[in-house]
């Protein structure tokens, strides 16, 4: 699965933004710069009239042209009014309810597949909340909890993760960026198995977000381990 978010913003003749790109658990970071020739510059170019041509003809040819500017120009400035949305880094952006569903494969951590729901609810002091997950597997039901801190000057996250197995995941994710979230994951050791995790969230829109996540086992190399897709379960 490929995962591309990006946000652009369009001023003049410039197109500028950043874009995340996830493949196969593989991430990266992309800063877009581009500039397109005036459509006004187009226009003249086009309606040029061929050598002996008629004054008629290239008079015609010009107003077309100006009008073809006049156009593009509209167009221009109605794209730069229609920016890609982008969603505020905090915790009220992860506040409610949503449904998952994961497909990977098994490792120590967890069963997989596996789907479900999480409840999340923000603490009165506003910079941590509690999540309650639960869901289902090849096992049968299973419940986890999630501890989530955010420090709003650094846009960074602070993820706890108690599993069904027992084991803790304790992760600091970095969301300077608006459209994505890197963790940082302690190594963990599960049945004399030492596991590293590396996992990316993709903010795909208010409603839904992406997470892949690489596996290390006993030092190896990362592999892919598995994607979610969380969707907001809206209120009826």
């Amino acid at each position: 699965m490929i995962t591309i978010n990006y946000s652009f913003k369009l001023d003049g003749e410039t197109l500028k933004g950043q874009g995340s790109l996830d493949f196969g658990g593989q991430s990266m970071a992309l800063d877009i710069d581009l500039k397109r020739v005036s459509a006004d510059t187009e226009g003249a170019l086009t309606s040029a009239p061929p050598a002996g041509a008629a004054p008629a003809a290239a008079a015609a040819g010009g107003q077309q042209g100006a009008a073809g500017g006049a156009a593009g120009g509209q167009q221009r400035q109605q794209r730069g009014n229609n920016e890609q949305p982008q969603q505020k880094q905090s915790l009220e952006y992860f506040a409610g309810k949503w449904n998952f569903k994961y497909l990977g494969r098994e490792s120590g951590l967890w069963t997989a597949p596996r789907q479900g729901t999480v409840t999340i609810s923000k603490k009165a002091d506003g910079k941590s909340a509690d999540a309650a997950l639960q869901g289902t597997n090849d096992a049968g039901a299973y419940k986890e909890t999630w501890m989530i801190t955010f420090d709003e000057a650094a846009k960074m996250l602070t993820w706890v993760e108690k599993l069904s197995s027992g084991a803790t995941i304790n992760a600091k994710g970095d969301w300077t960026s608006p459209i994505s979230i890197r963790f940082t994951i302690d190594p963990v050791k599960i049945k004399g198995q030492n596991l590293k995790l590396k996992r990316t969230l993709s903010v795909v829109s208010a409603h839904s977000f992406t997470v892949t996540e690489e596996l290390s086992e006993d030092n190896g190399p990362f592999v892919r381990l598995g994607s979610a897709v969380y969707s907001r379960e809206m209120a009826k």
